[in-house]
């Protein structure tokens, strides 16, 4: 990498790092997200550990997501992160890593990059739906993963308790929230037992809009599984 290039994410880092100092954000970001941007992925050949730490959790601080990190440790970036904001995208992070700051799944740790990039590619798959809507008309998309990650997926929503702040009132309404219970609901006993534990909380089951979400969820999965199987 160019020097001017790692010249320019050090000058990224020091800036965040002295405005997090003083609880405001950093000016560089916006001015050269463009510029930055394809050099991230290459940062570790020319960076130390440390810095590619404090790189990758300040573009997850501005940008709430995973930047690419090339051949770095995701475990550390992992670390790292959590560091900086235990509480942010609790249930995601539980699902991209196999654990978050409450501590590791039932299902364990998820041990290689390549598994994690999946997980994660996932989830941007969800998030780049603009609602819960458009996610479930998009149903057919999911059955496959559904069968990879749906264990997985009810999982990280049990380890978070269904919620995405630590909040027991709350009641989420991502698209990485619906999107998880969608490779949920492709199976029908994984389907009836989060469905049990989801109504058996009272902030969840008072809540009609979220009661509609669930109803609608089952309603496409079972029509894209009709569709799915033989004739006669």
């Amino acid at each position: 990498m160019a020097k001017d290039n790692m010249e320019l994410l050090r000058r990224f880092i020091a800036d965040e790092e002295a405005a997090r100092a003083q609880g405001r954000e950093g000016t560089l970001w916006e001015k050269e997200r463009g510029r930055m941007g394809p050099l991230v992925r290459r940062a570790w050949r020319s960076l130390s550990w440390k810095e590619c730490e404090q790189l990758y959790t300040h573009l997850m601080r501005r940008t709430r997501r995973l930047p690419a990190v090339g051949e770095f440790d995701f475990l550390n970036l992992f670390k790292a992160f959590i560091e900086l904001d235990p509480d942010w995208d609790r249930i995601g992070l539980a699902f991209r890593f196999g654990m978050n700051s409450d501590g590791p799944l039932t299902t364990g740790f998820v041990e290689t990059p390549k598994k994690f990039a999946e997980r994660n590619q996932l989830l941007e798959r969800f998030r780049g739906f603009p609602d819960a809507d458009r996610l479930r008309a998009r149903a057919a998309r999911f059955q496959e993963a559904a069968d990879l990650y749906g264990a997985a997926a009810l999982d990280a929503l049990r380890h978070c308790g269904y919620s995405e702040t630590k909040d027991p009132d709350e009641v989420p309404d991502s698209v990485t929230y619906w999107g998880l219970l969608l490779l949920v609901a492709f199976d029908p006993a994984r389907r009836h037992d989060c469905w049990d534990e989801l109504e058996s909380l009272e902030a969840f089951a008072s809540d009609e809009r979220h009661r509609r979400g669930l109803a609608e969820t089952v309603r496409v999965v079972e029509e894209t599984l009709d569709r799915a199987r033989p004739g006669p």
